[in-house]
């Protein structure tokens, strides 16, 4: 018997199952997730899809994108919307608006734009990429606009000349470290319509890009992307087959150690060697549930782009990556083009925190399973809708939204599409059911 083992079985001998109740808790599974679905609206028209979504503090921070998906439509202006949810009234954010200098003028903000991405770190947002009014990706020389609420201005990061930086591109994927130091971006279009298949780093105490050199793999468009466990873990996107093994949602690239590689001031000029974005299989005969016989079958969520992807932490080393929402350009699924399902996968534990020793106990009992590295449905346990809202308040399938975490145990969606292709005005909040979290 390995140590981790031995260790778990004695602590089960010793302090879990002398009574009932720690014995309730070792075989309480970990998975599904619940969560509790709060509607939020403004009363104001701030209808968006394609755009970017921020939350610091009880502000959320809607940025570009477009109003309505006519041909002849502008983008939505370049000011920042400002949605405040400490609000008093039930689920009503008030709305302020934020103008920008135009990018012509001294310091400058960043000219309109959608399919972009933002990304918080520091107490501020970072913005990269996107395309302009005519679809083209914006070109700015690998720069990073920098928004800080605190004073409700811009800045830019402009990577030192003669150095390597991120070719222009639009609906890339772009996270940041837990942190807070690195920014990454990954996949994309460029001007040329050519998917794009590399993954940079942005080291923000260094001020220079770096590409991380990786296998080449199926390049795509609208993934997602998250960090969590020095990994960047991606779902879904668009590739140039249409597809791709639908077991395969999930990659993972496994990171540098994140403080070596930011103080060693690597040269952008030379990739850093990485092991590759790794497969994540759902197990032997996985199915999306949508067939026959799938109910003793391994589960995973189906192949889509433009989804929320976000990594979740419910305490003593449990934790979660969540998928929620998203289009399935090919309709496999429920025949709907925007689906409305949510899914967690359950991360690996760390062998020591209180998670991991849990996780080897339950592997030692028979008929008790770990869930570490499956996917389950999450269940939407209640939903709360405000009186005064004058519309919405209905859960449905949505593509083109922005997300944002706005705590360890919950995050966000604004706007998007839906499937009569409105542009819609409206959010959620999701959050973990803390009351009826399963077993940590």
């Amino acid at each position: 018997m390995d140590p981790i083992a031995a260790t778990a079985l004695a602590y089960t001998a010793e302090t879990v199952v002398e009574g009932a109740v720690g014995a309730y808790f070792v075989t309480k599974p970990t998975l599904p997730l619940k969560v509790h679905l709060e509607h939020v609206a403004t009363g104001k028209n701030v209808e968006r899809a394609h755009h970017s979504l921020n939350v610091i503090g009880t502000q959320a921070f809607v940025f570009g994108g477009r109003t309505s998906l006519d041909s002849s439509s502008a983008l939505a202006s370049n000011e920042v919307t400002v949605l405040n949810l400490n609000t008093t009234e039930q689920t009503t954010a008030s709305v302020e608006r934020v103008p920008c200098h135009t990018a012509e003028k001294e310091q400058g903000a960043p000219a309109a734009r959608a399919r972009h991405t933002s990304v918080s770190a520091r107490n501020k947002m970072f913005i990269f990429g996107g395309e302009d009014g005519q679809g083209k990706p914006v070109d700015e020389q690998g720069r990073l606009w920098v928004y800080d609420p605190a004073t409700t201005s811009w800045l830019f990061l402009d990577p030192p000349p003669d150095t390597k930086f991120p070719s222009p591109r639009a609906g890339h994927a772009s996270t940041a470290s837990d942190d807070g130091n690195v920014i990454f971006i990954h996949g994309g279009r460029d001007a040329d319509g050519k998917l794009l298949d590399d993954t940079w780093a942005f080291p923000l105490d260094h001020g220079k890009w770096t590409r991380l050199s990786t296998a080449h793999e199926a390049a795509r468009s609208s993934p997602s992307l998250a960090y969590a466990q020095n990994k960047l873990w991606r779902f879904g996107g668009v590739t140039t087959s249409g597809g791709e093994n639908p077991q395969d949602v999930l990659q993972c690239l496994t990171l540098p150690q994140l403080e070596p590689f930011v103080q060693a001031g690597l040269e952008p000029q030379q990739e850093h060697e990485t092991s590759g974005w790794e497969s994540v299989s759902a197990g032997e005969g996985a199915t999306t549930g949508q067939g026959e016989d799938s109910s003793s079958r391994p589960l995973y969520p189906a192949n889509r782009s433009m989804t929320a992807l976000h990594h979740i932490s419910t305490g003593q080393g449990r934790e979660y990556l969540l998928v929620a929402l998203g289009e399935d350009e090919a309709r496999e699924v429920t025949g709907a083009r925007y689906l409305h399902d949510m899914w967690a996968y359950q991360l690996p534990a760390a062998m020591l925190s209180g998670a991991g020793v849990k996780d080897a106990i339950r592997e030692n009992i028979p008929k008790v399973d770990s869930f570490k590295g499956q996917w389950a449905p999450v269940e939407i346990t209640s939903v709360d809708i405000g009186d005064e809202e004058r519309k919405g308040g209905s859960w449905t399938g949505r593509g083109a939204f922005a997300s944002a975490m706005t705590g360890t145990r919950q995050f966000m969606i604004w706007g998007g599409i839906d499937e009569k292709g409105d542009v819609l005005g409206d959010g959620w909040i999701v959050k973990i059911a803390t009351d009826i979290l399963p077993g940590s």
